[in-house]
C-alpha cells in the first residue's frame, strides 16, 4: 500500500507509518524516511508522549507546489 498524502486544506498532514518503514520508533522511521528521500518529517513523540510506541510522522506543507510534489513523488516511489 503506497504512501497515501494530500496537501490541500492543511499546513501539516500526520501520516501512520507503523509497518511501511524500518525502526521501533517513529523517530526511527523518520530518520529512515530522511536518509532515503531527503523528505524531513517530525515523529509524533515530540509532540507528546503515550504509552507505547508511536507509530505516526507529520509533514508540513509550507513550501511551494513544486517541492511538494517533489517530496510526494519521492515518499510515494519509497512506500510502493
Amino acid at each position: 500500500m503506497p504512501l497515501s498524502l494530500s496537501k490541500k486544506a492543511s499546513l501539516i498532514a500526520q501520516s501512520e507509518i507503523r509497518a511501511r518503514f524500518p525502526g521501533r520508533t517513529s523517530k526511527d522511521k523518520a530518520m529512515f524516511i530522511l536518509e532515503k528521500t531527503g523528505v524531513a518529517s517530525v515523529p509524533d513523540e515530540a509532540f507528546f508522549h503515550k504509552p507505547g510506541n508511536s507509530q505516526f510522522v507529520r509533514f508540513c506543507f509550507a513550501k511551494e507546489d513544486n517541492e511538494l510534489d517533489e517530496a510526494c513523488r519521492r515518499l510515494e516511489a519509497l512506500g510502493s
